[in-house]
């Protein structure tokens, strides 16, 4: 061991083998590789440098920290079969790939520069405190990062300096700051998945494994975004796919007046359920070119559905504020399904704004609407009744078909163009203030 004054400056010799504390008051500098021969800590203030590897001489069982306070930490090659590895701090690091056998990896630094490679503890967590960057000369390399424990990152990448394919394996996984890669972002997490703030600019996202995930981030891809574990929505979350959307659960909110933002392009997508009457988002806004509903959808504020929607399953979407509720395109039954309801609530606070609900050939069962103003565009057809609370306006040829009855308890209007209205009620009465 070598305890080194506070000014001096201290260069190791040509691959020397270390163990113990070492702390200079100047930089320390290790010309070739680093063996480290017991649990052993260099400190200084004005940057450390290893030239090479940082490896155990044998014994998979030690322990290193690095401390440069907040001066930079240089890494000429991997580090390996070592117990734990630490940087404690430094003002940037640059490193290669790092190993450690039962122990954790922790690095406290603003900014990691990381050449493509691997970060993987077979036994405990990984840490960084900052952002870790691709060198400038590779731009666009793949990033494995492995964790029998818990891994806590706080940045991947940003606008000119992005990785490839992104690969994360973990227990509890946290993701803070942005995350940029040209390819794609694998995500498989035995425990929460959590990303609470950020921006992901990716060429796909997946998340697979056992564990829940939590969001409030704007995921923007280029390719397929899909999640296999249960969503919750923890902050205002925009996905955006440009090859498509998959949530096979229902998506959740451990708060109130969460916005929620989904884009699957011109791709088809499947929600089970949004919200709930206790637990409803903010504003919603969903676009799609086909949208398998299968359940309820809740908002304390506006909601916009711009896509065709099927349902298999009596369903109610409910908006509570002046913007209301707005489904641009047709609601139709699902093949095989027997007449499920629907009920549109925008309260008395927003109008409901549609298209046609159900067809001649297959019928919703009952259909209620209710606003302070509801806007017709296209024909509802009901196998039982059509209930409308709130003045409404046709805006298009419309034929209301309710065969056990139509009720409507305020005026009926024409929108600036007169057009042709029917009321059918094959085997009920029409009531019409």
């Amino acid at each position: 061991m070598a305890i080194l004054k506070r000014a001096e400056i201290f260069s190791f010799g040509i691959n020397p083998t270390v163990a113990g504390s070492f702390s200079a008051g100047g930089s320390i500098t290790v010309s070739g590789s680093l063996a480290i021969g017991g649990t052993s800590s260099l400190t200084s203030s004005l940057g450390i440098t290893v030239g090479a590897q940082i490896s155990s001489n044998g014994s998979p069982n030690y322990d290193l920290t690095l401390d440069a306070g907040s001066s930079p930490i240089s890494i000429g090659g991997g580090i390996s079969n070592l117990h734990s590895f630490t940087i404690k701090n430094a003002g940037s690091v640059s490193l290669f790939d790092i190993g450690t056998i039962g122990g954790p990896i922790s690095i406290t630094s603003p900014t990691v520069t990381k050449a493509p490679g691997t970060i993987n503890s077979q036994g405990g967590d990984i840490t960084f405190s900052g952002t870790i960057l691709p060198r400038d000369n590779d731009v666009g390399g793949s990033l494995v990062i492995y964790a029998v424990g818990a891994i806590n990152l706080q940045g991947l990448g940003d606008s000119t300096h992005y990785f490839g394919d992104i690969s994360l394996t973990g227990s509890a996984i946290t993701l803070g700051s942005n995350i940029n890669a040209s390819g794609t972002v694998a995500i498989a997490n035995t425990s929460l998945l959590m990303i609470p703030t950020g921006t992901m600019t990716v060429g796909g996202f997946t998340q697979t494994g056992t564990g829940t995930v939590s969001l409030a981030t704007s995921i923007v891809s280029t390719g397929l975004i899909s999640f296999e574990g249960a969503l919750t929505i923890i902050g205002a979350t925009t996905l955006q796919g440009s090859k498509g959307i998959s949530i096979p659960s229902s998506i959740t909110q451990n708060s109130v007046n969460c916005n929620l933002t989904l884009n699957a392009g011109s791709n088809p997508m499947t929600i089970k359920s949004l919200g709930s009457n206790a637990m409803p988002f903010g504003a919603l806004s969903i676009t799609a070119s086909m949208l398998d509903l299968g359940g309820d959808v809740y908002s304390s504020s506006s909601i916009k559905i711009d896509s065709p929607i099927t349902i298999s399953t009596s369903t109610k979407i409910t908006s509570a504020d002046a913007i209301g509720l707005t489904l641009t395109k047709p609601v139709t039954v699902a093949a095989g399904s027997l007449a499920p309801t629907l009920t549109l609530d925008a309260t008395s606070a927003g109008a409901v704004d549609i298209k046609s609900l159900g067809s001649s050939t297959a019928p919703l069962g009952a259909v209620s609407l209710i606003g302070n103003h509801v806007y017709l565009s296209g024909d509802i057809a009901s196998s039982a009744s059509v209930g409308i609370s709130g003045p409404v306006t046709i805006l298009a040829p419309v034929t209301l078909t309710g065969d056990r009855g139509i009720s409507l308890d305020q005026d009926l209007v024409s929108g600036a163009d007169p057009f042709d209205l029917g009321l059918i009620a094959s085997n009920g009465t029409v009531s019409i203030k």
